[in-house]
């Protein structure tokens, strides 16, 4: 949690957005400092719950790729959501701050993540040049609980030596500069996470390691016009032959 000027001032609650819990909001100002996926959760959250939401972000933060038709539109032309900096205060009884978590791994001697704190991981799941060792839940997409479970399975197959696709270290470094690159391009930063539009890309290329198919409904219609990025999509990994 961010240490900030002045916060000694304020005599209400100040809590990291892994402290919320049950009523936390109820009938309160809440106020929620950050421009991710969790912040956008409790200030959605706060709206339904508190007696005012106020969701304050130091700096745009795109959810969403820049531009489209090509690279040529800027979304920001497009969607007129963002308002200019008022300087004006907000009362609140409550501030959260979902501002992030440093990922530090004090245990480990490894090259995790690099000094600006990109997670440095094939996939985002297994450090090159580094036997039997992966981590579940830094891959994510917006259904998280998805993302962790389409990991687990990817990383059994790994250590068992059954994906379709075993490239070597230097194979897997290349890949994964060439992913946080093209990462900071379209969604800067985000520290490497796969978002939004490119949910089910992300999917779908664990998929196709694991020599599964990556379309997953009965009928064409189905597998391009309704949500992708839902758990049930994705049922009875283990039964290859099987969709449902």
């Amino acid at each position: 949690m961010p240490e900030l000027p002045g916060r000694e001032a304020f005599h209400g609650t100040v809590l990291h957005s892994n402290e919320v819990r049950d009523g936390t909001f109820a009938g309160r100002r809440v106020v929620v400092v950050g421009g991710g996926k969790s912040a956008l959760d409790l200030a959605t959250r706060a709206a339904h719950e508190a007696a005012s939401a106020t969701l304050v972000q130091r700096k745009v933060n795109w959810m969403i790729p820049e531009r489209f038709v090509l690279g040529t539109v800027g979304y920001k032309w497009i969607l007129f959501t963002r308002r200019p900096a008022s300087g004006r205060e907000v009362t609140a009884d409550v501030v959260v701050f979902a501002t992030g978590h440093h990922r530090v791994f004090p245990f480990l001697d490894l090259p995790v993540h690099d000094r600006d704190g990109r997670l440095r991981l094939y996939r985002g799941i297994v450090p090159p040049g580094v036997d039997r060792l992966g981590f579940v839940g830094f891959r994510q997409v917006f259904n998280n609980p998805m993302g962790m479970e389409l990991t687990a399975h990817w990383l059994v197959r790994h250590f068992l030596g059954t994906l379709r696709v075993a490239p070597d270290e230097r194979e897997m470094r290349r890949a994964v500069e060439a992913r946080l690159d093209w990462q900071e391009r379209v969604l800067p930063g985000s520290g490497g996470y796969d978002f939004g539009a490119y949910d089910i890309h992300c999917a779908d290329e664990l998929m196709h390691d694991m020599g599964l198919p990556s379309e997953r409904a009965r009928n064409a219609l189905a597998e391009y016009l309704l949500p992708g990025g839902v758990a049930g999509r994705y049922r009875n990994l283990a039964s290859p032959d099987r969709l449902e």
